[in-house]
């Protein structure tokens, strides 16, 4: 019953019950009715009723005064009710907000062969301590699986930016054999293009771009048709 229903009590509607909670309903005879009712709907509801003979009916003050306790008493279970469902959400909100609760059971050293499992002890039996632990285990494990995470990611870019880098050399080289250039213009395109290639050796590829893009092609030492080549291992590679 919730406080809206609770306050839309009257002593009418719960007559009967007030005044069971008022008589000693151990003294009810057997076999008999506790009340009558008359069906003259023009007394009002308290008159209505007879009480069995061996009980004195409670006043109309008695009533009114057991239904203010009666309603207090249900004001206190839905309170209670609602604040159940409040730390049971609370608890459920910060089990679930845990990205990998199977690896911050397995930092706890908690052996578990589902997670509900352990969401439903820690609810039982309220317990704020394992919870705590879990969450803070887990940002152990986030920041350890961060950290490996980083040295992968490091080293898959710096293999990407060697191998765009290597690329590129491997583009010219076969440039250079394809169209048969004397030594003299290899030397040349190596002074010419000095910046380049020295950023490319120490694997910026990046730097590197700018400066491929910069070039203004002789047809000679760089064709357009190289430059494209070269810009096109950019692309590949998503850069």
């Amino acid at each position: 019953m919730n406080f809206d229903e609770i306050n839309e009590l009257t002593t009418d509607s719960v007559m009967i019950f007030l005044m069971a909670r008022i008589i000693d309903m151990s003294l009810l005879p057997a076999n008999e009715y506790l009340y009558t009712l008359n069906e003259d709907e023009q007394l009002s509801a308290y008159d209505r009723v007879t009480l069995n003979a061996a009980f004195t009916k409670p006043t109309q003050q008695e009533l009114d005064n057991e239904l203010v306790m009666y309603k207090q008493e249900l004001i206190v279970l839905e309170q209670a009710r609602l604040d159940e469902l409040g730390r049971v959400a609370a608890i459920e909100d910060r089990f679930y907000a845990i990205p990998d609760i199977r690896a911050a059971l397995s930092e706890a050293e908690v052996v578990v062969s589902n997670p509900l499992l352990e969401l439903k002890r820690i609810i039982e039996e309220d317990d704020q301590v394992r919870l705590t632990l879990l969450e803070q285990k887990y940002t152990t494990f986030k920041s350890s699986d961060d950290i490996v995470r980083a040295k992968k990611t490091r080293r898959l870019n710096g293999k990407k930016a060697r191998t765009i880098c290597s690329d590129i050399f491997d583009v010219i080289a076969g440039y250079n054999i394809e169209n048969a250039l004397t030594d003299i213009q290899k030397d040349q395109m190596e002074v010419t293009y000095s910046a380049i290639l020295q950023v490319l050796s120490v694997n910026r590829p990046m730097k590197a771009k700018s400066l491929i893009v910069a070039i203004v092609p002789d047809g000679v030492l760089v064709t357009q048709a190289l430059k494209d080549e070269i810009l096109e291992v950019y692309s590949k590679n998503g850069l």
